[in-house]
């Protein structure tokens, strides 16, 4: 299986549930064997030593526990917060997953299908480097970050909030055993691993006891930023950003396709990308400029038209040229 990002809704990432980290591994893993552009969820099965071979696993301890780790994650239940932030929506994980002589058998709920298919929004990529975090809490606390700092990198969740989606509710009272055995070991995984975002955080007081914490989350230098051309339409580009055929070579539009990510690091979705590409492309073409790719990456990497600020803020400054 190609190691790519995953798309996983931010409603899930934010989601109240348990697992050890094995069994979020398979469930990470069985999303990594769907289509997740399908409407429906097909059943998914694979041997133990591939799903082994994913989670860096050693095999044979894996053979004692996978009959329990599938039978967890069938009574498995995601609690998914409302817009009412008192109420949570519940939903069975996947009831059919089982083991048997050796092979792994995984169907998710179709309860589940606007958190893991045809996700045109409100989700994030979910960087496949996660298989090497030995903490479940490392994966949660990866996830929730990506989830929420989108915006300006800077993420502010009180403590009692932090503790409900890593299911510790009534665990670790003294704030010093939570640091230590579940925040800096997870913010040490996330910075240590070859993932896409590493993470510094402060505290923040009320009185002598900790209310919030600030996680700031800023991209790896050392990791390619987009993480996602080899899984990036070609075509889609070129139709979405109005790049016509020739204009750019295949390893110009990936180069210029990273300064875009690289500049635009606080964009929801794809198609708030290529919004941006195309509005600078727009104003290069305007401008008619002797040497079209140097121009268009300085328009990227420096953002001559303003749009990051016109997407957010949703006003435009005129009207987008329609091809």
């Amino acid at each position: 299986m190609e190691m790519l990002p995953i798309k996983m809704h931010n409603d899930l990432a934010c989601a109240k549930y348990s697992m050890n980290a094995t069994e979020q591994k398979l469930f990470i893993f069985a999303i990594r064997n769907l289509n997740q552009d399908s409407e429906n969820f097909v059943v998914s099965k694979f041997h133990v030593s591939e799903f082994a071979k994913y989670a860096d696993l050693d095999l044979s301890r894996l053979f004692k526990e996978i009959k329990s780790v599938t039978e967890s994650i069938q009574k498995t239940i995601i609690y998914i917060q409302k817009d009412n932030l008192d109420k949570w929506s519940s939903h069975i994980l996947a009831p059919d997953c089982y083991y048997d002589k050796g092979e792994i058998t995984f169907k998710f709920n179709d309860v589940m299908k606007p958190y893991l298919l045809q996700m045109k929004e409100h989700y994030f990529l979910q960087s496949p480097m996660v298989s090497q975090f030995k903490s479940w809490y490392s994966i949660r606390i990866y996830d929730f970050l990506k989830s929420k700092s989108y915006k300006n990198g800077v993420v502010i969740v009180s403590l009692i909030d932090l503790k409900i989606y890593l299911a510790l509710e009534d665990k670790y009272d003294r704030f010093n055993n939570f640091r230590t055995r579940v925040l800096d070991i997870a913010v040490d995984e996330i910075n240590t691993s070859t993932s896409d975002i590493k993470v510094t955080y402060e505290l923040i007081y009320s009185g002598k006891s900790v209310r919030d914490v600030e996680f700031t989350v800023e991209r790896k230098d050392n990791v390619k930023p987009s993480g996602l051309w080899d899984i990036i339409n070609v075509n889609e580009l070129k139709l979405k950003t109005g790049i016509t055929n020739g204009v750019f070579s295949n390893m110009q539009l990936e180069k210029l396709y990273n300064v875009a990510v690289k500049r635009f690091n606080g964009y929801k979705d794809d198609d708030q990308l290529f919004l941006y590409m195309k509005m600078c492309y727009d104003y290069t073409k305007k401008n008619k400029p002797e040497i079209p790719y140097g121009y268009y990456k300085n328009a990227l990497s420096k953002d001559y038209e303003s749009a990051i600020t016109q997407i957010k803020t949703g006003y435009f400054i005129e009207q987008l040229e329609m091809e």
